[in-house]
């Protein structure tokens, strides 16, 4: 029921930014949506999802990947794709870039150890649109969030 209120206010606050306003109306208009945004990329990631691996190449496509991920020059972060998406890992390019560890972010919910910025309205939701799609049908995705 929460998803669905919040759906219909985000259709409502973009109809009306879309009409002619004051600017105290569509500045607050704003701020009302990316509320409303973040609270529903935060549901959405909360409620999980449903993803199947192959058995028969898993261990053998694990060491592969956690090969590529610990020897990798390039900072890597890497996502639980499931409720909450938490940290599972970092690599150490990772821990040098961002001058944090392992053991400060893994098992932590990407929204908590990267909480938002009021500066960026649409931070969270943005993030969530990038990461959901590729999670929900169960497939790798490698990409830079911005």
């Amino acid at each position: 029921m929460q998803r669905f209120i919040l759906r219909q206010n985000i259709e409502l606050f973009r109809t009306r930014l879309s009409e002619p306003q004051n600017e105290h109306d569509t500045h607050y208009l704003k701020i009302m949506l990316s509320q409303a945004l973040r609270d529903l990329a935060i549901l959405e990631a909360a409620s999980g999802f449903c993803a199947e691996v192959d058995p028969l190449h898993a261990e053998v496509q694990q060491r592969i990947f956690r090969d590529s991920f610990e020897n990798s020059s390039k900072p890597h972060l890497l996502l639980d794709p499931r409720r909450g998406l938490h940290i599972v890992d970092i690599n150490a390019a990772y821990e040098k870039a961002t001058l944090t560890s392992a053991a400060k972010v893994v098992g932590s919910c990407l929204f908590d150890v990267f909480p938002d910025n009021p500066s960026d309205e649409d931070r969270v939701h943005e993030i969530w649109r990038k990461l959901h799609p590729p999670s929900y049908l169960g497939i790798v995705s490698i990409g830079v969030v911005p």
